[in-house]
């Protein structure tokens, strides 16, 4: 286990100081949706399916700006995953994944029996992979040799994690694209509505706003 301090960027005062799972079949920083109300009103950026070590799909949410400090290595800003966790022995089990420990600059050691402290890298216990479902994680040169391909699998949903000698470098996700409503359904969920009239609308502006313009 691996001391993380972990902060609402917004809110720097809601934080928490935890261990987590060093885990390289993850993405990400996974963490109980117990523990989300402890880092205060956290925005959430978008909802995802997740894939466990033991195939099961549950539902994330994934959370941001964080700070996310990795003891003795770079402080980073990104996002959290919150997830429902079962606790092991009393104790919920987060966990940190190869995106965070990219951009971190934290070198992973997956030989057993290393410690950080004598190493200077990060133990890997790597068990339970839990990872956002549909990721695939490509190289550089597949990024520029297979562009086509990449593309049309975006445009069907599907994202990416490029990596760059063997280093997590960046994202690849579909743009969530605007959905436009026809008119006419505009039109006729308005149509059982109260109507207003302007003069009424514009008096009651009046009557409770100042219209007068302010200079200086």
């Amino acid at each position: 286990m691996t001391p993380v301090f972990i902060a609402n960027a917004l809110d720097p005062a809601k934080q928490i100081h935890c261990d987590v799972l060093i885990d390289t079949g993850a993405a990400g920083l996974v963490l109980p949706k117990a523990w989300k109300d402890r880092l205060g009103a956290l925005p959430v950026v978008r909802t995802v399916e997740l894939e466990t070590a033991d195939q099961r799909v549950v539902p994330g949410e994934v959370c941001g700006p964080v700070k996310i400090h990795i003891e003795g290595f770079d402080v980073i800003f990104g996002e959290g995953i919150f997830m429902e966790m079962h606790p092991q022995d009393g104790c919920y089990e987060p966990l940190l994944g190869s995106i965070i420990l990219g951009q971190s600059r934290a070198a992973v050691d997956t030989e057993p029996g290393v410690s950080a402290s004598c190493s200077g890298r990060l133990p890997s216990h790597s068990t339970r992979a839990t990872r956002e479902r549909m990721a695939r994680t490509i190289t550089q040169r597949e990024l520029r040799n297979e562009s086509g391909e990449i593309m049309r699998a975006l445009d069907a949903g599907e994202t990416f994690v490029v990596t760059r000698n063997g280093v997590p470098t960046a994202e690849l996700r579909p743009i969530e694209r605007r959905r436009f409503v026809v008119t006419t359904i505009v039109l006729g969920t308005a149509a059982p509505l109260a109507r207003v009239k302007a003069a009424r609308f514009f008096a009651d502006l009046d009557r409770h706003l100042d219209q007068r313009l302010r200079h200086g």
